[in-house]
C-alpha cells in the first residue's frame, strides 16, 4: 500500500463528506513548493511566516523529511522537519488549511515524517509548538495516543526580539517517542 492509497483510506475513515479522495497526494517538497507553502502558511494563524529562503534551505537540504499534501494539485497543508548533525529530528512547522481540518491529514502528516525517522534507526523527534496553538497539540497529542507513543513536555521556548517590538515567542518543547520497527 502506497501513501497515496493510506491517505485515500484514512480521508475516507474520518471524514464521509470528504472531497473527491483520489485527488489528495503527498509528496517530498521542493523549491518550487515555496510560493503554496507561504502561502499556506499565512492562512495559519498562529503559524510564523518565514522568508523564501528558510523554505529553500529546508526544500534543498531537509527534503527527503518534509512533505507537502496536495488536494486537485494545490497545497493544502504540509509539514518540514530537519536533521541535526547528532541525529535528532525536529519538526519545522505543520499546517492543514483550515477547510481541510479534521480529516486526519496532520495525522498523515506526522506518521509520514515518523516513518522517514524509524528508516534512519532514530526513535523520537522533537517539536515547539506555541502555547496558543490548541489545534497543532490536538494533533499531536491525538497522534501519539492513537499510536500508542509517549508525547512528552520536554522544556519551554521564551524568545524576545530587541529588532521587534513587543515580539515575544512562548512555545513549548516536546519529544514524540515510539518504538523500533
Amino acid at each position: 500500500m502506497g501513501i497515496c492509497d493510506k491517505i485515500s483510506k484514512e480521508v475516507s475513515k474520518n471524514d464521509s463528506t470528504a472531497k473527491n479522495i483520489d485527488n489528495y497526494k503527498i509528496n517530498n517538497i521542493t523549491i518550487n513548493d515555496i510560493p503554496e507553502i507561504r502561502r499556506c502558511v499565512s492562512k495559519c494563524n498562529p503559524l510564523d511566516m518565514h522568508t523564501p529562503y528558510t523554505y529553500w534551505v529546508i526544500a534543498n537540504f531537509f527534503s527527503e523529511c518534509s512533505f507537502k499534501i496536495s488536494y486537485d494539485n494545490k497545497i493544502i497543508g504540509f509539514i518540514t522537519s530537519i536533521k541535526s548533525f547528532n541525529n535528532v529530528f525536529f519538526i519545522w512547522q505543520m499546517a492543514v488549511l483550515p477547510g481541510f481540518r479534521k480529516m486526519g491529514l496532520a495525522q498523515i502528516l506526522i506518521d509520514t515524517v515518523v516513518k522517514v525517522i524509524k528508516k534512519q534507526d532514530i526513535y523520537s523527534l522533537y517539536a515547539s509548538i506555541d502555547t496558543d496553538n490548541m489545534e497543532s497539540m490536538h494533533s499531536f497529542s491525538k497522534y501519539a495516543r492513537n499510536k500508542n507513543y509517549t508525547l512528552l513536555k520536554s522544556g519551554e521556548l521564551h524568545i524576545t526580539d530587541l529588532l521587534i517590538k513587543d515580539f515575544v515567542e512562548n512555545e513549548n518543547i516536546y519529544e514524540l517517542s515510539f518504538p523500533s520497527l
